[in-house]
């Protein structure tokens, strides 16, 4: 009785170790599939690798996992040891299965998010839904947008799965969903961490591009209070040189320079006009008298290459240009500028005390300067013009004043003549008066001579009147009333000519007529009528009491082969009269 009793408790001992045993190997297990799915950062590769252990642990010959999003209409698929049948019918069944575990209607199975429920021993698996050898699901919900759900079939040893292997399987899917949460804040950090050096990048380019903007405003300011201070220096200065000797000393002060001059050429009276600033007079030498001329020619003909117009300035290479007797520096940059046709000047800039080159916004700058500088030397110009002419009219005056003292003693004689003179006139005047007799014949004279002259000057004329009418030899072209004119009008199946001179025709005119001047009819006729049907009905207007234009005009129509033409009867006053429409 001991002896079985000591059997027992041995047996219990031995169980009890195994089970402890069973027990460690699925927590170390466990530790280790959690170590492994935590260095994963692909769920697809998660899920993968939690079949495969799930599987393992506990020898079981099939299983799958499907992982659910609820914005993908389609489910993704990891199995192992399926036939390729059970495969495709877990496709097909994707919706069944999702209506059946994860729809709305089944409010008892909904799980919150990171919660793996135990599995209900009164539902089995549908086995329409999963493989025939399915034996255990557990299913999951990550999200409101995952979920998921593991199927497993039977045990190699044909064992039940006991609480351990079940505890154990929800132990191991609680960690992959830990794993799959780190892998997605891994994931979202990642993310974070590249956006926020894509944020620095931007950051520090913003911040070079600020730095850029204040030295580029730095710079702007600078040149628009060089341009301010220039304008106000040189504002109110008349005199050509001092304008030039201030500007001089405004340029050379704003770009830091050692030494600068100005040369103004006058091709009109064949001077240089020079200023400079930091070198010794004594080592200045001017042009020698027949150098003058053709330096202006060497300098006027620059500009003309270089395309320049006036009250504009061109930034022009150190060379020849810039060395020549009447230039008294080395100039680092010289300025061709032109004030008129006749009036150009090149201004010349040393090198700068930093020894650094002009920047391309500081020839702008300089561009920009000698370009208002050249507005004040042509108003000087105008200025010393003008001052000219005042001179010239004050002599003119002079000379006026003189004139007119002197047409004033003139008219005094000449009243005194002018006086005798009427004396004289009616004194003769009354003599012929009392003298002079009119009689018949002289009136008759009178008459002939005038209609002579008359005769003469109208046949003289090309638009005189013909003393015979030339539309008497003509046949007459039928005539039209008003009212019946007036009819075709509205039907448009008429065209209307007015035969009068344009200046007539702009003055009123039917509306709508075209206007055939007799003078132009040949042009006018080419350039309106030489396309016209021959078969068109025309209907022609306008004479006056020395010429019938509307005859004329339609002879001349009908000689054209015009076989439809008619004379509007009482012309423009008739149509005028019942109120027909008229232009303008």
């Amino acid at each position: 009785m001991k002896i079985a009793n000591l059997k027992q408790a041995n047996d219990r001992k031995q169980d009890a170790l195994m089970e402890l045993e069973r027990r460690g190997f699925l927590l170390k297990t466990l530790r280790d599939a959690t170590c492994e799915l935590s260095s994963l950062e692909d769920t697809e590769k998660m899920v993968e690798v939690f079949l495969l252990i799930s599987m393992g642990t506990l020898g079981i010959a099939q299983g799958f996992v499907i992982v659910l999003e609820r914005e993908s209409p389609e489910a993704k698929l990891t199995s192992r040891g399926l036939e390729d049948q059970d495969i495709k019918r877990l496709h097909e069944s994707v919706p069944q299965i999702i209506q059946q575990y994860f729809s709305n209607t089944f409010q008892k199975d909904l799980l919150s998010p990171m919660q793996v429920p135990l599995p209900a021993k009164s539902r089995l698996p549908d086995k329409d839904f999963f493989p025939p050898e399915t034996k255990a699901v557990i299913k999951w919900n990550f999200d409101e947008k995952q979920s998921g759900l593991l199927g497993l079939g039977t045990k190699i040893l044909t064992e039940a799965y006991s609480d351990e292997d079940i505890e154990f399987l929800l132990g191991l899917t609680n960690s992959l969903l830990v794993s799959i949460k780190n892998a997605r804040s891994v994931t979202i950090i990642r993310q974070l961490n590249l956006d926020l050096q894509q944020k620095n990048i931007e950051q520090e380019e913003a911040l070079k591009e600020a730095e850029r903007t204040r030295k580029e405003l730095d710079s702007r300011l600078f040149h628009l209070n060089a341009l301010y201070d220039t304008t106000h220096e040189l504002s109110g200065l008349t005199d050509t040189k001092k304008i030039m000797e201030t500007f001089l000393l405004m340029a050379m002060g704003t770009f830091s320079i050692e030494q600068g001059s100005i040369v103004l050429f006058d091709s009109e009276e064949k001077k240089a006009f020079v200023v400079y600033r930091g070198i010794e007079k004594e080592k200045v030498r001017g042009p020698l008298e027949g150098d003058i001329e053709r330096i202006i020619l060497k300098f006027f003909e620059t500009a003309r290459n270089k395309g320049l117009t006036p009250m504009k300035a061109q930034i022009v290479p150190p060379g020849k240009l810039l060395d020549n007797p009447v230039f008294p520096i080395e100039a680092s940059v010289g300025l061709l500028f032109m004030i008129d046709d006749t009036c150009l000047g090149l201004v010349g800039l040393g090198s700068r005390i930093t020894n650094q080159r002009y920047s391309k916004e500081e020839q702008e700058l300089l561009t920009t300067l000698v370009n208002n500088f050249t507005v004040f030397l042509g108003n000087a110009k105008s200025f010393e013009t003008i001052q000219k002419l005042n001179v010239d009219l004050e002599k003119r005056n002079i000379q006026l004043n003189k004139t007119i003292e002197e047409l004033s003693a003139s008219r005094l004689r000449i009243e005194v003549l002018e006086r005798a003179k009427a004396h004289v006139k009616s004194v003769i005047q009354s003599e012929m008066k009392r003298t002079r007799r009119v009689s018949a014949i002289d009136f008759i004279l009178i008459l002939v001579v005038a209609l002579g002259l008359g005769i003469a000057s109208n046949l003289s004329n090309p638009d005189g009147i013909n003393l015979v009418p030339q539309v008497w030899s003509h046949k007459p072209s039928p005539m039209i009333d008003a009212h019946w004119a007036k009819l075709k009008y509205d039907a448009g199946t008429s065209l209307f000519v007015d035969a009068r001179p344009s200046d007539f025709f702009k003055q009123r005119h039917i509306h709508g007529a075209i206007n055939l001047p007799l003078s132009l009819f040949d042009f006018v006729y080419m350039m309106k009528f030489s396309r016209l049907d021959p078969n068109q009905e025309i209907i022609v207007y306008g004479r006056n009491i020395s010429r019938l234009y509307d005859e004329e005009v339609a002879f001349k129509l009908t000689s054209r082969g015009h076989v439809d033409v008619k004379l509007l009867s009482g012309g423009l006053s008739a149509w005028k009269e019942k109120d027909y429409p008229l232009a303008p």
